[in-house]
């Protein structure tokens, strides 16, 4: 697993996010006061934040662009960065 940072920039909630997480398939837990645990076979995701939502946690290198591609099924504005156990930066998909 690769450490993942991703920021969402549209108005959506946490919980309407994780939702869209859930109807597809991951599972989903409130993990704290306002934030939720989304986890697949292969990624394990913190969602988090204030006026910006921070995703993070681990995802697999292979199925990154696969996170991608949901992310954009939901039709958000979006950052996503993926980086090594150096913390050296692999992958990153700019804001569309």
């Amino acid at each position: 697993m690769n450490n993942f940072y991703g920021l969402i920039f549209d108005k959506i909630s946490k919980e309407s996010l994780s939702i869209k997480f859930k109807q597809i398939g991951w599972h989903v837990r409130k993990s704290g006061f306002n934030s939720y645990e989304i986890t697949s076979e292969w990624a394990e995701l913190n969602i988090e934040g204030e006026s910006e939502i921070l995703l993070n946690g681990e995802v697999e290198l292979k199925h990154f662009d696969k996170l991608e591609k949901l992310i954009i099924s939901f039709n958000l504005k979006y950052s996503l960065e993926l980086y090594d156990n150096e913390n050296q930066l692999i992958k990153r998909f700019p804001i569309k």
